[in-house]
């Protein structure tokens, strides 16, 4: 009788556990927005370094303790020039002590020219970084462009996104703000920008 009783309970606890991990994938499910982005067993990214445009060098360690949104693109990538807007509307709603978007520009150029074509394409929010050393696309397996990578405060990449995305939208930012548990900033919340 006491085998049936842990069989029983065996099976049961089984089952609550297939249920929470279904529901979890729902929960966490992103929305539509970010239609190509897949949360991912943490894991330490690649240590690569890219400059600013100061000419300094920066590697992502740089920015641990804050939530990094890493974001490769190149200007003859059609649908990265469509997406940097929304990722320097993005970068101007969210507190910057704890989430910051770097968007490292690939070759060919450098990086007065990337800062230069942010502030053309309605992305000047976004601070200009660049892959002099062209290691970023080989280092995280980028096969396509453009490749938006989540890093949490400990330096682990969360998960990432493939393609362009709506970032900027209602919807993204919420889902952003309660995965990474941080608030979005004051501008957001008073509502200066109309919710999608």
């Amino acid at each position: 009788m006491t085998l049936r009783v842990i069989i029983s309970a065996m099976a049961c606890l089984a089952g609550v556990m297939v249920l929470y991990v279904i529901l979890a994938r729902t929960v966490h499910a992103p929305p539509g927005e970010l239609a190509r982005f897949r949360l991912e067993t943490p894991a330490q990214p690649p240590q690569v370094t890219f400059e600013d445009s100061e000419g300094d060098q920066h590697r992502l360690e740089d920015f641990r303790g804050r939530y990094v949104l890493l974001n490769l693109w190149a200007t003859w990538c059609a649908p990265c020039v469509n997406e940097l807007p929304s990722l320097s509307r993005l970068s101007a709603d969210m507190d910057p002590r704890r989430f910051v978007v770097i968007a490292v520009a690939l070759p060919p150029g450098d990086v007065m020219s990337a800062r230069q074509f942010l502030f053309e394409h309605g992305a000047g929010k976004l601070a200009a970084y660049f892959d002099r050393d062209t290691v970023f696309m080989r280092s995280f397996h980028a096969y396509a462009l453009p490749l938006t990578v989540l890093i949490d405060p400990h330096g682990e990449e969360i998960g990432r996104a493939m393609g362009a995305q709506r970032w900027d939208a209602g919807a993204a930012i919420r889902y952003l703000v309660d995965l990474t548990g941080i608030e979005e900033s004051t501008r957001m919340k008073r509502g200066s920008r109309a919710s999608s």
